[in-house]
């Protein structure tokens, strides 16, 4: 749910709940309930970027992106709350992965 609030704008939001709804793929209930969500979520920043990578041991290429990908997947996943030094310490789990390739 959270990936599809922060991946969107609020207006596609809306056309696609308003769709579901629509093509009985969402109960009243819950097209209501989304829709409250959408009006009240407020998009946080990701707190890390590629320039915190490179400075925790990432090599410049594309598999800074790959890395920021799966590290904002898992901070989107934990609801936000992650700090950027929590994120730091999750993207070295990939450090292994991306050095040798």
């Amino acid at each position: 749910k959270n990936f599809f609030f922060y991946n969107n704008s609020k207006d596609l939001i809306v056309d696609q709940l308003i769709e579901d709804f629509s093509d009985r793929k969402i109960s009243k209930k819950k097209f209501l309930k989304l829709m409250e969500i959408n009006r009240i979520f407020k998009k946080k920043k990701f707190p890390i970027n590629g320039n915190d990578l490179i400075k925790i041991g990432l090599k410049k290429g594309k598999k800074i992106g790959l890395v920021l990908e799966k590290v904002k997947k898992w901070w989107i996943q934990n609801n936000f709350r992650p700090t950027k030094m929590e994120c730091e310490k999750y993207a070295v789990n990939f450090l292994p992965t991306c050095r040798g390739r």
